[in-house]
């Protein structure tokens, strides 16, 4: 098929009514342009300054960063023995576990933290009728503010925030059990069922029972009329163990709990069974009920925040600002300084965010130094915690620490 190009691409066509246009004349080409204003040259001027000075601004500001005293790291130093070595700590794995009913109530509180690589840790169970300021329970919490007050509450128990948590209903407690059940729980006491005729029967003997995973919130949730909710948390506690014990058992592969392996609440039951680990039971006084007549337990806070420094030996703040943010320096040298202060410090109110040496080893005297005044008197407690040490004040500008702790040989250690 013949195609005309001019079909394609048709003359140009002079209208009649308008005069031809004129061409401009080839010696028109060659003329001088006319001089461009001086503001036309601003932008290439500013392009070419800007592209100089920017790798200049990231040197200098390498070499700043790198010189820098104000709660930055050395990172040229990598031998954790050598003089000068600092690191960033990372705060301990840890979660929260909220189980409920098929109406939403809270029946179960869990605080898991992981020991150090995932290998073990501690799993402290505490009981939904806790006080947590007096008057309100940490059910009534969840009840009225939900997860997120309920998390801020017991963080307030443990002077300790976690990494995550995790809300699990009836249906989540079955998916997340099914592929290690039945499991295997002690029961100290026969779980009783009321009947629609009025009757009872025994559900689950006392003793050692076979929990399939369509029970387990039923379980978990039991509370026979008037019971002391004390039983419940026991009964918790068991859950646990048998749970871990079956991860355990079954080899912590990837199928064994669903959905994270990584992170959230698989990597800490996966953990927890990959190690030594203890499931504990908040230490709480005896029943007791509200001003409305709910049952009701109050925390031995000491005990229970003792239990939170071996949980969470790294732990972070309650909330922003509630820990001063502590540097912690080893000035002998040799010495296991996150294992033997980190603790004393962390109970006296530190969150340890670096570890390392300092730049030279021999100091004779423990120093404590605060960067802002306002941190006076919490470095005035860390002393009183390691028992010696100078007090001293050092302005740094827009630090990252609040606190230095410099360990010294007044401590009365030897070095390995």
């Amino acid at each position: 098929m013949r195609v005309r190009l001019g079909a394609l691409f048709p003359a140009e066509r002079q209208d009649p009514q308008r005069p031809p246009r004129e061409r401009m004349p080839a010696d028109h080409l060659g003329t001088r342009p006319q001089p461009r204003p001086w503001w036309s040259w601003v932008l290439p001027i500013l392009s070419v300054a800007m592209a100089v000075a920017i790798p200049l601004l990231v040197w200098y500001a390498s070499k700043a960063i790198l010189a820098s005293t104000d709660g930055d790291l050395q990172q040229a130093i990598t031998d954790p023995s050598a003089p000068g070595y600092e690191t960033l700590v990372v705060s301990t794995p840890s979660h929260m576990i909220f189980g409920v009913d098929g109406d939403d109530h809270l029946v179960m509180v869990a605080v898991v933290g992981l020991s150090s690589n995932d290998h073990g840790g501690v799993l402290l169970v505490v009981p939904p009728e806790t006080l947590v300021d007096g008057t309100s329970r940490l059910a009534d919490v969840y009840e009225a503010e939900g997860s997120a007050g309920a998390r801020r509450a017991v963080a307030g128990l443990l002077a300790a925030d976690v990494d995550a948590i995790t809300v699990l209903d009836p249906t989540a407690w079955t998916q997340f059990t099914a592929a290690t059940a039945p499991l295997s729980m002690n029961l100290t006491d026969d779980l009783v069922r009321q009947l629609a005729d009025g009757t009872t029967e025994v559900a689950y003997k006392a003793g050692v029972a076979e929990i399939p995973a369509s029970h387990v919130a039923d379980v978990i949730a039991w509370l026979h009329p008037g019971e002391d909710p004390f039983n419940r948390m026991t009964r918790q506690r068991q859950f646990w163990l048998g749970w871990i014990e079956a991860i355990a058992a079954a080899g912590r592969g990837p199928d064994v709990v669903p959905g994270e392996v990584d992170s959230g609440l698989g990597r800490m039951v996966r953990g927890l069974a990959d190690g030594v680990y203890r499931v504990v039971e908040a230490p709480v006084s005896s029943l007791s009920t509200t001003a409305d007549g709910k049952p009701a337990f109050l925390p031995f806070e000491q005990q229970l925040r003792e239990i939170a420094v071996e949980m969470l030996p790294f732990p972070l703040p309650a909330e922003p600002g509630a820990r001063a943010r502590v540097r912690l320096l080893d000035g002998v040298g040799g010495l296991d300084v996150a294992s033997r202060f980190s603790p004393a410090l962390v109970r006296a109110g530190a969150q340890i965010v670096v570890i390392g040496n300092a730049g030279q080893f021999g100091v004779a005297e423990t120093e404590i130094v605060y960067h802002d005044p306002a941190f006076e008197a919490i470095a005035q407690a860390f002393r009183d915690a390691l028992g010696a040490g100078r007090l001293t004040y050092e302005p740094l500008a827009d630090a990252v620490l609040d606190v230095t702790v410099l360990i010294g040989a007044d401590q009365g250690l030897v070095t390995g």
